[in-house]
């Protein structure tokens, strides 16, 4: 029922498995570029920006990935970023939570996840901005608690400013409640921003 245009599309599943078959993405994946070098804050931008669009049609099916990083955000011959593997995803009613369990990886889990409680919408939301805060900076993020524990986006890039700063931490905040509501909400306001293309 998954289908969008930042969503890898499934070709095939196979119930004996069980396994899938999804569409093979030629332009690689968000680790291996993120290896080859640092990229503008506007590319970083649009790639979260399609991420967060991917995650709030997920979430309005009532699937929550789980495992959003890097290496599951595949491109297309064009550059198109998709998210990729809903292996580790759960399906069911978001208005509860997810089954309490550490599922994911630890990098670009929210805290609550590494705690072993139960992921929600915002969890998913967490890693996405796990994932922009590592593309603004080149380091791992660290949960927002009312002050950086590691570099404020800012303080790696002189074009980016408080605004740009709160976005992040926003999407970082150590409580769920803090967070924002919504993948269109994040991104809505992500949106709102300008972004330096250098």
């Amino acid at each position: 029922r998954l289908r969008h245009p930042h969503v890898v599309p499934l070709r095939e599943y196979v119930p004996e498995g069980p396994a899938i078959v999804l569409a093979f993405m030629r332009g690689g994946s968000l680790a291996a570029k993120m290896r080859e070098g640092s990229m503008a804050p506007a590319r970083a931008v649009e790639i979260t920006s399609a991420l967060l669009a991917a995650l709030g049609e997920a979430h309005r099916l009532g699937v929550l990935h789980r495992d959003v990083k890097p290496a599951n955000v595949l491109f297309d011959e064009a550059g198109t970023a998709m998210l990729s593997d809903f292996g580790a995803a759960h399906l069911g009613d978001l208005s509860s939570t997810a089954t309490a369990g550490a599922i994911g990886t630890y990098a670009y889990m929210a805290p609550e996840q590494r705690l072993g409680q139960p992921a929600g919408i915002t969890s998913d939301l967490y890693a996405a901005g796990a994932v922009l805060y590592e593309l603004l900076t080149g380091e791992a993020a660290e949960p927002y608690r009312g002050r950086w524990s590691v570099p404020a986006p800012s303080e790696k890039n002189a074009e980016l400013g408080p605004a740009h700063d709160a976005f992040v931490a926003s999407m970082l905040a150590e409580s769920p409640t803090d967070r924002p509501a919504s993948a269109f909400e994040a991104r809505r306001a992500l949106s709102a921003l300008r972004w330096p293309t250098s």
